[in-house]
């Protein structure tokens, strides 16, 4: 399964280089020029997302994610 998204500033300009880490087991992503990550996984992975970057405070700290959601649903 792949869980991807877009990283914005508030005034909706892309983030790029945010650390995108996923638990169960820890993995870490980087977002690109245009603030988008996809990190591909297990079928049936349970865990959390959390976004990270150096001087900057996000609105959403982190997704705990317990089930499989068609695209679109989270």
């Amino acid at each position: 399964m792949n869980v991807s998204g877009y990283v914005f500033s508030k005034d909706r300009q892309p983030i790029a280089n945010v650390q995108i880490t996923f638990t169960n087991p820890t993995r870490t992503i980087t977002t690109d020029k245009n603030g988008f990550y996809n990190m591909v996984l297990d079928y049936h992975w349970t865990g959390s997302v959390n976004p990270q970057k150096q001087a900057l405070a996000f609105s959403r700290k982190h997704m705990i994610i317990t089930k499989y959601l068609p695209a679109g649903h989270i």
